[in-house]
């Protein structure tokens, strides 16, 4: 028998809501009661995730006349029009701060009235510097609090009493104000490289609420009018911006494939240049499969093996996300992948997977070496891959026997654990060209640690058969020719 279940009235979830809130019970009552300015407040039809926003800023009221709690329930419009609505200069100096205060919440008080000074300052604001300047202008606590917002003084961090004023503001900007947007452009490319240049993710931040208003479009449109200047804090600011975006709830999947447009244009690197960076913060973490798919669009842009600005930030990009362990397999992967299928990738995989790091944080060499179980295995097996296609391949003989040393230098400087190096040399036993015997023929603890596994190999083959006896054999052969070479010619010690 199939039931048809009504959705719950709003009401009666908002009623619902405050009853299972310790305390808040009682305000149940101010939904029914005709001198409560919550009374009727919620149409029949609304959805329950209205019901429970009601239900939220009920909770936060003074009372059931709270008219400020009911004006922001209805996007603080009554506001918005007293602060915004009408012409004239008596309030320019506070909707300049007010503007830069909604991209800026939560930072210090200085860097929210630095940029409203400079707004104020630009020629189309034209607003006249008080006659002794600084000196003239009223305290940092005094100018905020005339806009409605609060400063901690031991950490001079300002932020608004309402959160949800700053959103409401850009909003209200964006779509009614519209000459001012376009001034506003300018400023927030300005403060990016000036007072907020180290707040660059609370404007990211600022600008991927306001895309939940205006849509996608003009806020791609925005960044990348940012990314024509050559500043690299541009690239930064729009690349925090993209990645917020790209892992937006509503707004992700259209973001994610603006991303992926802008990643295969190789005539914009400056685009592409933002991409790789968002591929390397939350945006990859959080869809790694789909941000190593754009850094391999970057890539494989004509002309590009990581040798421009996109390229290298591509290369960076993957050797951050290589770095996190979660994320080490899928990386090496999709990395030896590329390399299996393309000439020029191989170049990727040695910039990626080249040398251990001298730095405190581990490289993702490190890391792929000291993954355990199942899932090192698998990843190390990875990489033996990738040497077994580039020494056969033989067209990056020089670069490999480069990066074969550093491996081995690496396992004798304990940067990397010796037996897994020694493990995948012992595995390219049958691939003696030139790139491995560089790298196992210099005397030293790896080649007596080679040797020895060597050793144990064919002792514990001797029961086996005839062609794997024989192999080990030959194996051991070229290790000792390798060492006589070495006697014979002193200079490649």
């Amino acid at each position: 028998m199939i039931v048809d279940l009504e959705r719950p009235r709003a009401k009666d979830i908002v009623k619902e809501y405050l009853k299972h809130e310790a305390g808040f019970g009682e305000r149940a009552a101010w939904l029914d009661d005709p001198e409560s300015v919550f009374y009727n407040l919620l149409p029949k039809d609304s959805a329950p995730s209205e019901a429970i926003r009601l239900a939220t800023l009920m909770m936060k009221a003074e009372n059931a006349d709270d008219k400020e709690i009911l004006d922001e329930y209805h996007g603080w419009k009554s506001h918005l029009d007293d602060w915004f609505a009408k012409g004239g200069d008596q309030k320019v100096e506070e909707r300049a701060i007010r503007i830069a205060a909604a991209f800026l919440d939560k930072t210090p008080a200085s860097v929210v009235l630095d940029s409203a000074d400079r707004l104020l300052a630009y020629d189309a604001i034209n607003w006249p510097v008080p006659q002794g300047g600084p000196l003239a202008l009223p305290d940092a606590e005094e100018r905020l609090q005339s806009v409605g917002m609060s400063f901690d003084e031991p950490t001079g961090i300002a932020t608004f009493v309402h959160e949800s004023q700053g959103p409401a503001i850009l909003r209200r900007i964006w779509t009614r104000h519209v000459q001012l947007s376009n001034v506003l452009t300018v400023w927030l490319q300005d403060i990016s490289q000036g007072p907020a240049n180290e707040h660059l993710d609370i404007l990211a931040i600022s600008l991927a609420k306001l895309a939940e208003t205006v849509g996608i479009g003009p806020i791609f449109t925005l960044a990348e009018s940012w990314l024509q200047g050559e500043g690299k804090q541009n690239s930064k600011l729009v690349a925090d911006l993209i990645s917020d975006l790209a892992v937006h709830p509503t707004l992700g999947s259209k973001s994610r494939s603006e991303l992926s447009k802008w990643a295969k244009v190789g005539k914009y690197p400056a685009r592409q240049r933002a991409v790789a960076i968002a591929c390397a913060g939350l945006f990859g973490r959080t869809y790694t499969s789909m941000a190593l798919t754009r850094i391999r669009y970057i890539l494989e842009s004509p002309g590009d093996t990581g040798d421009t600005g996109a390229g290298r930030e591509a290369i960076n990009a993957l050797r951050s996300l290589a770095a996190e362990e979660a994320l080490t397999p899928a990386v090496v992967d999709a990395v030896v992948k590329w390399a299996s299928h393309s000439d020029d990738m191989i170049n990727v995989y040695f910039d990626v997977f080249g040398s251990p790091s001298l730095q405190p944080m581990k490289s993702p060499l490190e890391v792929a070496f000291s993954l355990a179980g199942d899932s090192g295995r698998a990843v190390r097996n990875r990489l033996l891959d990738a040497w077994k296609h580039i020494i056969e391949q033989g067209k990056h003989t020089s670069r490999a026997e480069e990066i074969l040393l550093n491996w081995r230098q690496g396992a004798e400087k304990n940067h990397l654990p010796m037996e897994p190096v020694v493990n995948i040399f012992l595995k390219l036993r049958r691939v003696m060209e030139p790139p491995l015997k560089a790298a196992i023929t210099p005397d030293g603890p790896f080649k007596d640690a080679l040797l020895s596994a060597f050793a144990n190999e064919y002792k514990g083959s001797t029961d086996s058969a005839p062609n794997v006896q024989a192999n080990t054999a030959g194996s051991m052969t070229a290790v000792s020719e390798s060492r006589d070479q070495i006697e014979v010619n002193p200079e490649m010690q």
